[in-house]
């Protein structure tokens, strides 16, 4: 299965919405992806915070089928790690996301269910604020 049709679509037309959307805000990190370099500290100085996010977490990052994703490892109960990829959400999917992984929660933690399900399939920045500000609508 792609990192793509995890998200909900269909592998190929997916990574081709995903590589266009790509181009909004996270553009400057699929540059350095497909330069396979990261440029230096000064040259995001100026940049904004979500690009000095991903940038401090370069090794992190990796390009499948020209779409960003990163990788995400976290530590179970048993000690044990589940790895995923994250796509990179860029910024005009987010909303459209968010309320589809929270249609999909319900009950009393579905807050925390909605939060699991954010953090297993995407990221970006500001994603735990996000998910916790439409949790509270």
């Amino acid at each position: 299965m792609s990192p793509t049709s995890e998200l909900g679509g269909s592998g190929r037309s997916s990574a081709v919405i995903c590589r266009t959307l790509h181009l909004s805000d996270i553009g400057p990190v699929v540059a350095w992806m497909k330069q396979n370099q990261r440029p230096p500290r000064e040259a995001i100085a100026s940049g904004s915070p979500e690009i000095k996010s991903y940038w401090t977490q370069w090794e992190s990052l990796v390009m499948v089928d020209g779409v960003v994703y990163r990788n995400y490892g976290s530590g179970g109960a048993s000690g044990g790690t589940s790895k995923y990829l994250q796509l990179l959400m860029p910024r005009p999917l987010r909303p459209a996301f968010l309320e589809l992984v929270h249609g999909q929660a319900s009950g009393h933690l579905a807050w925390r269910k909605t939060q699991d399900q954010v953090q297993r399939r995407a990221y970006w920045a500001s994603w735990k604020t996000d998910t916790a500000f439409l949790c509270l609508l």
